[in-house]
């Protein structure tokens, strides 16, 4: 099974208007709610993949049931820990006609030390044929090792780790030496390449060494329309780049790549063909109102163009 971890998971409210104005009243033309984070996309990603999956993390009060209740419609099985105080953050996406996002996100519950602790206990049930997916930032207040801990679990009892967080959580987690590290190229330069502001490819392979050498084993890098390339453990090279083509919201690309990835390597083990799908699934995300379908990503993989050295 693979199990992700959400800490701060979402409702994603969006609206649409015509303009956004400051100040001003604004009545939408549409509007959707939607289950959001990190790890939830993952999972559901993953889930339509034909996968098993569990979305794990926390929730609180009434938003929190509506987020499980959302996920269950989706078909994804849940494992939150549900606080006792505060609320599921609400993330508000504001779209206008001329394709400009107005965002606010909320910032969530704060969790508790033994919350923490019940999602390490539960997650010591996973075993050496369970994956664990560490995904997005911690709620503000979370302690700093928080995520250490829940690693430290899963190296103990043999769970293939996966690693999705930003720059300041990444870099510890190495020492639990993940089986994935999932950088864009932005959190890879400020990890690994400080000062940086673009790498080229050649950067971006070099970043990708330092990451194995303080022990990541796989490192596959997310490059937005560029599509992606793989560092595998071995060192060999896997590139891959999708058709060109309209992007309709970028939003949970990079969940959809790595839920592509983990999806594909659960069924083939091959890390051609997962990095191929990690890119057909961004691509396909990328190019819908909100995470593709199975059959989506399917229809994109015939174009992306995959070259291993």
């Amino acid at each position: 099974m693979i199990v992700t971890v959400t800490p701060n998971p979402a409702l994603d409210y969006g609206l649409a208007v015509q303009q956004l104005y400051a100040g001003r009243l604004h009545r939408a033309a549409a509007d959707e709610l939607r289950p959001g984070g990190k790890g939830v996309n993952v999972a559901i990603m993953v889930h339509r993949f034909g996968a098993g999956v569990r979305a794990d993390g926390f929730t609180a009060g009434a938003t929190g049931q509506i987020l499980t209740r959302l996920l269950a419609d989706q078909g994804v099985a849940c494992g939150f820990i549900t606080l006792d105080q505060g609320l599921t953050r609400i993330n508000v996406k504001i779209m206008s006609e001329e394709g400009t996002a107005t965002e606010i996100n909320g910032p969530g519950p704060q969790v508790p030390g033994p919350a923490w602790s019940a999602l390490a206990d539960q997650l010591s049930g996973l075993s050496d044929e369970d994956t664990l997916v560490l995904c997005g930032a911690p709620p503000a207040g979370a302690p700093a090792q928080v995520y250490a801990g829940l690693a430290e679990r899963a190296a103990s009892r043999g769970t293939r780790l996966v690693v999705d967080v930003p720059a300041p959580w990444l870099q510890p987690l190495l020492a639990y030496h993940p089986f994935l590290v999932k950088p864009n190229v932005a959190e890879l330069a400020e990890t690994f390449c400080p000062g940086a502001t673009d790498l080229d490819e050649d950067e971006i392979i070099r970043c990708a060494r330092l990451a194995q050498e303080q022990g990541a084993g796989h490192v596959l890098v997310s490059r937005g329309a560029d599509g992606a390339v793989l560092l595998a453990a071995s060192g060999e090279l896997v590139w891959a780049r999708p058709e060109p083509g309209p992007v309709a919201n970028p939003v949970g690309a990079g969940d959809s790549a790595l839920a592509g990835f983990l999806a594909a390597w659960d069924r083939t083990h091959d890390l051609a063909v997962a990095t191929g799908w990690a890119v057909a699934a961004g691509t396909a995300t990328a190019r819908q109102p909100w995470l593709a379908s199975a059959g989506q990503v399917a229809q994109e993989v015939r174009q992306v163009r995959v070259d291993a050295r």
